[in-house]
């Protein structure tokens, strides 16, 4: 992978991951716990239910990156409407290093240290994480849903203070499962595990909003892999409902277009 490949395919991945994030107040800590006489089937269908809905919202973040031990703090601004588009802006100190502009069958990206830009697919993604993913599995993400159809087939294990549905083996060669918590029945930790060559990606949700709309306030995502260890760390700042958004993107000229190789 060249430089340029590089530092896009890494703001790529951040604002991917990092677009499906929101929230406002903190919720409380609760002390429901798990109910070890409920089936998978009920612990499925109460996470169903428990998708929230929301027509725009704005949010401003900070983001840390540790990519081996090498740290680094960003900026996030993220407007979003339902179903339709997610704009995000990454800056350090007020200077842009990278934008993005997601609709359900596009992604366009740019990077300014590299001066380097992507436009294609979903799919031109999915290839280049080793991973599916999708618009509807990123807003489901920013609901605090499971990105993956959850099956009674899947079983599942009160595991501490949490329903584990899981683990079963995705098409990709990657084995799933996810924890479940029992006072909102949105997701607590996600884990994806390939053996081939060896990967494992931890997605936790250490904290959620209180509310109509419970949703995620924190997150960390932590990937492990022969050739680097990274963890990045996202809070929320502040987020508001509701209004009419712009989503300015523009590649500025003299970037170059880059494909994202696996």
């Amino acid at each position: 992978m060249n430089r340029g490949q590089y530092f896009i395919g890494k703001w790529a991945m951040m604002l991917l991951m990092v677009a499906v994030l929101f929230a406002c107040k903190s919720a409380n800590v609760s002390t429901v716990g798990p109910d070890a006489k409920w089936s998978t089937g009920q612990i499925i269908r109460a996470h169903n239910q428990a998708q929230g809905e929301f027509t725009t919202l704005t949010a401003r973040a900070q983001l840390t990156l540790d990519n081996d031990n090498k740290k680094q703090k960003v900026s996030l601004t993220l407007r979003m409407q339902h179903k339709d588009t997610i704009w995000i802006k990454a800056s350090v100190f007020g200077v842009t290093l990278a934008k993005g502009l997601l609709t359900p069958d596009r992604v366009q990206l740019y990077e300014s240290l590299s001066k380097t830009y992507f436009d294609g697919s979903f799919d031109a993604v999915r290839q280049w994480l080793g991973l599916s993913l999708n618009f509807d599995q990123l807003e489901r993400l920013l609901l605090g849903q499971s990105i993956v159809p959850l099956a009674k087939s899947m079983g599942h294990t009160v595991h501490q203070d949490t329903y584990r549905v899981g683990p079963t083996l995705l098409r990709e060669n990657w084995t799933f499962s996810t924890e479940i918590r029992p006072q909102d029945f949105k997701i607590a930790q996600v884990d994806l595990v390939q053996k081939e060559p060896l990967q494992t990606l931890r997605i936790t949700y250490p904290s959620y909003t209180s509310g109509d709309l419970v949703s995620p306030e924190e997150i960390v995502m932590t990937s492990k892999g022969a050739q680097a260890n990274t963890t990045i760390e996202v809070v929320l700042k502040n987020i508001e409902y509701g209004g009419k958004l712009r989503f300015p993107y523009a590649v500025p000229q003299g970037f170059k277009k880059i494909n994202l190789a696996p």
